[in-house]
């Protein structure tokens, strides 16, 4: 999502913006949760899709 696109929502907090570095694929990705908590249905999305798209890596 471009900056722009997303603005309104990180002026908002509704979303959190950063960058990666090129070679961000390369490194490892950490991403923790509690494992007796439900996740929502955003954040469950996003572990999913990075599971998924780092998986081939």
């Amino acid at each position: 999502m471009s900056s722009r696109a997303a603005r309104a929502g990180v002026e908002a907090g509704r979303l959190l913006q950063f960058e990666l570095p090129c070679q961000a694929s390369r490194r490892s990705l950490y991403v923790a949760w509690r494992r007796n908590s439900a996740l929502d249905e955003p954040t469950r999305a996003f572990r999913d899709f990075l599971r998924q798209r780092l998986a081939g890596e």
